[in-house]
């Protein structure tokens, strides 16, 4: 999982932002498959800085507050 949060991250540097994406939902997904609450708030981070980058502001604000599951 570690190697997905940094490849999302150098993908999203380098401005491959579909690249990004698809590291960040994996990172999220097989966090939660694992009950890595940590992983997968990184993974959904990710996402909502790529819906910032790409100009989709309003859904970040809404992955980053209605799919949480701090529990």
């Amino acid at each position: 999982m570690f190697t997905l949060g940094v490849t999302a991250v150098t993908q999203i540097i380098c401005g491959s932002y579909a690249a990004a994406a698809a590291q960040a939902q994996r990172l999220a997904m097989e966090a939660e498959q694992k009950g890595s609450l940590y992983w997968k708030t990184l993974g959904m981070m990710e996402q909502g800085s790529l819906l910032v980058l790409t100009g989709k502001a309003a859904k970040a604000v809404q992955k980053l507050t209605i799919e949480r599951d701090c529990q």
